[in-house]
């Protein structure tokens, strides 16, 4: 499909001159944003409230076209964010206001060509389906005819001539298929869906892409700039997507099945390698003065050139590195601290500073006394991990798919302390922790959000409810933005 495809789109909203007023009111420090708004979740100079409900603390709620697992990217006054099957939209953060909405179908992505192709065929194979339903029909009755009868010369020529016919239908649809099946939205489950990515913005442009295959780059007008199906994404057989895009100069990273560096003007290819594609985000380090990419999976890659400076490093599954100060943080089950090399070479061997096995043992360990097997009330600490964590004054704090918090020293890995939250079983724990305002904001997926202050003890702030939501909730001043399953929801006293 094509790589570069401007469409016209309808001009942007009035309000829009009024927004652009407001973009140095909430710009972030760096020079994008995108999920976890600088891939860590830390707003350390906000100040939002930290009691809520579908009532309380609501200053504006924006119903929203579709669902989604992604969070909203906040630059420049706008909120970008996804949803399903394949929508990006701009919203308004002061007054809550859909400036803009634009879908990426894989037909949007084909040039006019490819489109009237894929209708051609289209219509001549629902009619070669329909016979072929007819003929396999018509094939069951004979059998059953010829099962009363089993030495019918008849009967068996029929059957005979059915199966030529099937085979014949048969052949003119394979041909048919391959144009057809470039059409076909790529395999997903129902809870991550198409639209679990968050959009990566510069201020100027925002770039998407979908579990569908599909990557786009708008700018902040809502005007196409370009828009291309790459590939369909490996994860996981059939399980969909989640990657977000990561932003970096002239170059956004995608990792669908390949990494892929696509030219931020046009999506054309910059390079690709072949690396096995994650849940999580990679996150943007440098090594010495060298730009590079450390993915989800332990890989250390230059951003110039997709050159591989090392492997392995650690593995995590569905969660995103930390990097702070140098080191990068690798917490799910297991959890790994890696010092980066000082210097950039085309092989680098970045230090290991610990590693944390935390399996099954531990986890029975920590677990009361009475603690059931029901993996919903006591999950083990080598537990799915669906959210990131985060880096706070020395610690690190994560959550298992099921709730159990932990607080990890991040000099040495130990795990400070344990706790199966009060909601643990009742939810999943999708989204990932934050810290803003000098609490800790930690959500389930049935919409509660603990507020914890930070530390080697536990001490709960307050317990919020609103909608569903699966995406990571995003700071500002005093207000927090979530996006619920139907809603985008302002929060602020």
């Amino acid at each position: 499909m094509s790589v570069e495809n401007p469409n016209n789109i309808s001009r942007t909203l009035p309000a829009f001159a009024a927004l652009l007023a407001l973009a140095a009111c909430s710009t972030p420090a760096s020079e994008t944003a995108g999920w976890r708004t600088d891939g860590n979740g830390k707003y350390a100079a906000a100040t939002p409230p930290t009691e809520w409900s579908a009532t309380k603390n609501v200053v504006w709620s924006t119903p929203l076209p579709g669902h989604s697992n992604g969070s909203p990217a906040l630059f420049g006054g706008m909120l970008y964010m996804t949803a399903d099957p394949e929508t990006l939209l701009c919203v308004d953060a002061s007054s809550g206001k859909i400036l803009w909405q634009k879908t990426n179908t894989l037909e949007d992505a084909a040039t006019p060509e490819e489109v009237a192709k894929y209708e051609a065929a289209k219509k001549d194979a629902d009619p070669l389906r329909k016979e072929l339903q007819k003929l396999q029909a018509d094939t069951r009755d004979a059998r059953q005819q010829s099962e009363k009868a089993p030495g019918d010369a008849d009967l068996k020529k029929k059957l005979d001539d059915l199966k030529a016919k099937i085979g014949e239908v048969n052949t003119r649809l394979d041909g048919l298929n391959p144009i057809l099946s470039a059409f076909d939205p790529a395999r997903t489950h129902k809870t991550n869906g198409y639209s679990s990515a968050t959009p990566v913005t510069d201020g100027k442009n925002v770039y998407a892409v979908f579990g569908n295959g599909v990557a786009c780059c708008y700018d902040v007008k809502g005007e196409r700039v370009w828009i291309r199906h790459i590939e369909p994404p490996s994860n996981q057989q059939g399980w969909g997507h989640s990657a977000s895009p990561v932003l970096s100069g002239d170059k956004v990273f995608v990792h669908l099945t390949e990494l892929r560096a696509l030219n931020a003007a046009t999506g054309a290819d910059a390079w690709t390698v072949k690396l096995q594609a994650s849940w999580g985000t990679p996150a943007e380090v440098k090594i010495g003065d060298v730009p590079a990419l450390l993915t989800p999976a332990g890989e250390l890659v230059r951003i110039s050139d997709g050159h591989v400076m090392a492997r392995n490093l650690a593995r995590l599954e569905f969660a995103s590195p930390i990097v702070s100060e140098g080191v990068a943080y690798f917490v799910e089950a297991g959890g790994k601290a890696i010092k980066l090399p000082e210097k950039a070479a085309d092989s680098v061997t970045p230090e290991v500073l610990w590693t944390a096995a935390r399996g099954a043992k531990k986890a029975k360990e920590a677990a009361p006394a009475n603690a059931a097997a029901d993996p919903w009330t006591t999950p083990p600490l080598n537990e799915r991990y669906y959210a990131s964590a985060i880096l706070h004054d020395g610690l690190l704090y994560d959550i298992t798919r099921y709730g159990q918090y932990s607080v990890i020293d991040a000099k040495t890995g130990a795990i400070v302390f344990t706790k199966m939250l009060d909601h643990a079983g009742k939810a999943e724990f999708y989204p990932s922790v934050t810290f803003a305002g000098g609490h800790l904001y930690v959500s389930s997926d049935d919409g509660q959000t603990l507020v914890l202050e930070p530390g080697r003890e536990y001490k709960e702030i307050a317990k919020n409810t609103l909608e569903d939501f699966r995406g990571s909730p995003v700071f500002d001043g005093k207000r927090v933005y979530i996006r619920g399953q139907t809603k985008l929801y302002c929060i602020g006293e």
